[in-house]
């Protein structure tokens, strides 16, 4: 081919004919003439012209080659090149030559160039090298080196190499540095290793450990062989000692078994425990056993549903006219008091509606209403228990409300109001004591939980009346806002009678909350047990009726509405109802004032 044909051809990685040097007029691709060729990194160099043409020859060689300046500012991992003479002017990454590089700690190292500039050597490999004095003063959790032994000038401590270490408990063990250096082992695992004498001396919840077994003489709390513990009940139990060190187990799991003679005796509303069914000597309450309800009828239960409540009876115990139903308990209750009462009371209002009392007691016009928590939630009755107030109120007629948990909880607190509503039974006369107390106390607390149907509560100040060693009242006073303290709770034991109660403790009060800085007392009475008659009373003026509140109930149990309070924007109706909790409403608060 022609010259100005090969002039302008190219090939591998833009390698071209240099025109500036003197070349035949034509050739074949297959001579072996050298020519100068310019590569694309601008190099000049002469190759075989047949090693262009047949692609064995691509480029200059030298494409990746920088200046040694250039390399002398780059750094990989640790390294970097060290400036001397013995350098060559330009060097390609992928070099195989051995060149001094220096590390970060100061080492040099003769690694080759290619191992550097591919990640494969990244540092002198020495970095973690300390003399043997540095590595006897440090410590890793509570291990540090054993100077006796033999310990190379400098070295690197992480390494599998094995070197004995010292706990500070006074125990050598012989481990991997590397082990050690890198937080695996932090100690000898015996520091709290106790003598069998003090493990002896030890009790966890309701166990502590059988001495009359095998034992070891020294052992740790993460132990997790199995030992005999003995159990507050007296029963013996085969535990792994770790899980009873660190809680998992506090006792036997037994404390609540009973004998089959104990749970024939016991009945739990008008169920008991059938006794012609095989039963074992003794058993707990996860037991599911036949029950013989009052009805007549057998039934299958877990032991634990009869005991707390949730099952009292076969079924024939429901909310209604059935005799064996709550309100039938509260009529059997007051009927020996109340001769003429009558049990589903049926009248009509005077727009002719038909309306039903549970139990009316015509003599004294009351009517007691009894709400069970599942048939009286908003998605059932909506709020027509406070309307069935109103009703009331129209007739004259007293109404009294009780809720399922407090007939359940509070049943000795309720007939006791009962009781002193339609009969009042013969009192005590006395002249107690009056005492005020800044925080209220246990006995207060106690007193309350057992004579008021809305139990104990707390406050800035609480007188105590005492007869005797015994409490006998109780009255609550908290602050509720500037200036304004709200009387929480006036309480009274029924078996007593003195000269006005109510107003003495009133009176002590006053001074005392008005050097606190009250200038106001707010009360309220609750509409479905009381009138408000005692506030009128005492001086208290009405301020307004309120509108009926509402609290969450699962069926079982009420819970305040503060405590399935949401996020703002949430609805807290809807995250009440996922979690199975529907709102049951009261029959509203008159609310009453009183400046001191």
């Amino acid at each position: 081919m022609l010259k100005n044909f090969w002039l302008q051809q190219t090939w591998g990685n833009g390698l071209k004919l240099n025109p500036n040097q003197l070349l035949p007029e034509a050739w074949s691709s297959g001579t072996n003439q050298k020519f100068q060729v310019t590569c694309d990194c601008g190099r000049v160099f002469s190759p075989i012209f047949k090693n262009l043409t047949s692609k064995s020859t691509k480029s200059c060689g030298k494409c990746s080659y920088k200046p040694i300046a250039y390399w002398l500012q780059q750094t990989w991992g640790d390294l970097r090149l060290f400036s001397s003479d013995k350098l060559p002017t330009e060097l390609s990454p992928s070099s195989g030559q051995n060149l001094d590089f220096i590390c970060v700690c100061g080492n040099h190292t003769m690694p080759k160039m290619v191992d550097v500039t591919l990640g494969r050597t990244a540092s002198c490999g020495h970095c973690n090298n300390k003399t043997k004095e540095q590595w006897l003063q440090l410590k890793w959790g509570k291990y540090s080196l054993v100077a006796d032994q033999r310990l190379p000038a400098i070295f690197n401590l992480m390494s599998d190499r094995e070197f004995r270490f010292q706990c500070e408990c006074g125990c050598i063990k012989n481990l991997r540095g590397s082990w050690v250096c890198s937080g695996n082992a932090k100690s000898c695992g015996q520091c709290d290793w106790k003598l069998k004498t003090w493990w002896l001396s030890q009790k966890w919840g309701s166990l502590r450990l059988n001495p009359n077994q095998l034992l070891p003489e020294k052992w740790g709390g993460g132990c997790n062989s199995k030992f005999l513990f003995l159990c507050d009940c007296g029963r013996t139990t085969n535990s792994c000692f770790a899980g009873v060190v660190r809680g998992q187990a506090a006792s036997c799991g037994k404390c609540a078994w009973r004998t089959k003679t104990y749970w024939l005796l016991q009945k739990w509303g008008l169920v008991r425990v059938d006794p012609d069914q095989p039963l074992p000597d003794e058993w707990g309450v996860s037991r599911v056993v036949h029950f013989l309800c009052d009805c007549g009828k057998r039934f299958k239960s877990n032991l634990f549903n009869v005991i707390d409540g949730r099952t009292n009876s076969c079924g024939c115990a429901k909310a209604g006219k059935s005799k064996f139903s709550p309100a039938h308990e509260i009529y059997d209750f007051v009927k020996p008091f109340a001769p003429d009462a009558i049990f589903s009371y049926w009248f009509k209002t005077r727009d002719e509606k038909r309306i039903e009392y549970d139990i009316y007691i015509p003599s004294k016009k009351v009517a007691v209403e009894y709400h069970g928590l599942h048939w009286h939630t908003e998605n059932k009755v909506g709020k027509r228990d406070s309307e069935k107030l109103a009703v009331a109120c129209e007739r004259s007629d007293r109404l009294i409300q009780i809720y399922g948990d407090e007939w359940k909880t509070k049943r000795e607190i309720i007939k006791a109001q009962l009781q002193e509503l339609l009969a009042p039974l013969p009192k005590t006369r006395i002249k107690p004591m009056f005492k005020a107390y800044i925080q209220t106390p246990t006995e207060a607390h106690q007193f309350l939980d057992q004579n008021h149907y809305l139990g104990a509560a707390s406050g800035c100040l609480t007188i105590v009346a005492k007869h005797r060693e015994t409490v006998v009242g109780v009255w609550v006073f908290m602050k509720r806002e500037q200036g304004t303290v709200l009387w929480h709770r006036a309480c009274w034991n029924h078996g007593y009678k003195a000269w006005n109660p109510h107003e003495k403790a009133l009176n002590m009060a006053e001074p005392m909350l008005k050097e606190m800085g009250f200038k106001r007392i707010v009360t309220f009475s609750d509409n479905r047990f009381h009138t408000g008659n005692l506030y009128e009373k005492l001086g208290f003026e009405f301020e307004k009726k309120l509108k009926p509140n509402y609290s969450y109930t699962n069926g079982t149990i009420r819970k305040s509405k503060y405590a399935l309070r949401v996020k703002a924007g949430d609805s807290e109706m809807a995250s009440a109802a996922a979690k199975g909790w529907y709102r049951v409403w009261d029959s509203g608060k008159r609310r009453y004032s009183s400046l001191i």
